[in-house]
């Protein structure tokens, strides 16, 4: 378990930026759905990655310097944290191909809910009753969304769920490497893990891209990096 303090302060600085991520995130999603009509999602990942590594080179490198870049305490929990991000992005972009926008959206809200349950015995956060109860109806919420048993069902909608879990875990890790890691070198690996796994799975999927592709994977990444 590990013991995180914040301050008042710190909390309103934190809504912002978590806002300001929210927005960019949406956006990056929207534009994903719009490139998955046309595109394998896998190549998708692998553009987004591939640019949020290039821009991280372009603009980072040059001002921190190699060694803060790479230096880390965690290198085992930086991978594997790049490897969430890489599944939970890979799967909620499946999901934009077969549901609506608002749809797995609205499902992958479980990510901050189930993220507040995780936070009790991994970060060893308190959450109070207020907070516990607004978890509760935010699951119900989902399930309505889902409606298990309620007709035939389309097995996309797993995906959000999927995306849900592995964002939260990744939250997680990010918070607990904030404790220990430089942001610029944790800024570091997730882009060079997500291009490491989903180059890896691209070849399979490959397709020939128009220069509007291409430039719409440099928007991806740009914004994946901003978020």
């Amino acid at each position: 378990m590990i013991a995180v303090q914040s301050t008042p302060a710190g909390w309103q600085r934190g809504i912002v930026y978590s806002l300001v991520m929210s927005a960019i995130f949406a956006t990056i999603d929207a534009s994903a759905k719009l490139l998955g009509q046309d595109t394998p999602i896998v190549q998708v990942v692998w553009g987004r990655y591939l640019f949020h590594f290039l821009f991280l080179a372009a603009f980072v490198f040059g001002r921190t310097g190699f060694k803060r870049l790479t230096q880390t305490r965690r290198l085992g929990l930086q991978l594997a944290r790049s490897t969430l991000l890489v599944g939970s992005t890979a799967s909620f972009w499946l999901a934009l191909v077969y549901l609506p926008l608002a749809q797995a959206i609205t499902i992958g809200f479980a990510s901050p809910l189930i993220l507040t349950a995780l936070s009790v015995p991994l970060l060893g956060e308190r959450v109070g009753p207020y907070r516990w109860s607004a978890v509760v109806v935010g699951l119900v919420g989902v399930a309505i969304v889902v409606r298990p048993g309620m007709g035939e069902m389309h097995w996309a909608v797993a995906l959000p769920l999927v995306t849900a879990v592995l964002y939260a875990v990744y939250q997680i890790a990010t918070r607990v490497l904030s404790q220990t890691d430089d942001p610029m070198a944790t800024l570091f690996y997730t882009g060079l893990g997500g291009l490491l796994v989903s180059s890896a799975a691209v070849p399979f999927f490959w397709q020939p891209l128009t220069l509007e592709q291409w430039l719409a994977f440099a928007w991806l990444g740009l914004l994946g990096g901003i978020g």
